[in-house]
């Protein structure tokens, strides 16, 4: 799906890793979220959210870290 498509389905989850970013803790699939939302065209993205960022503050130190993964498409 091109970056400025429009899209009717958007979904956000926070995702953890552990040596910044170098390992998953937490799943990071998302067949699971376009098989549930029957999407056609999909969007997968990470984004850094003021609370992402607020968390890791303090997580960082013990090299655990979180980011919002977002998928959007259209069925």
């Amino acid at each position: 799906m091109d970056a400025e498509a429009r899209a009717g389905f958007r979904d956000e989850r926070v995702v953890w890793y552990a040596l910044w970013g170098g390992k998953p803790l937490s799943d990071t699939s998302t067949a699971a979220t376009i098989e549930r939302a029957n999407l056609r065209e999909v969007r997968v993205s990470t984004e850094l959210t003021i609370w992402d960022t607020a968390v890791n503050f303090f997580t960082g130190i013990v090299t655990i870290v979180r980011r919002t993964l977002v998928v959007e498409g259209n069925p």
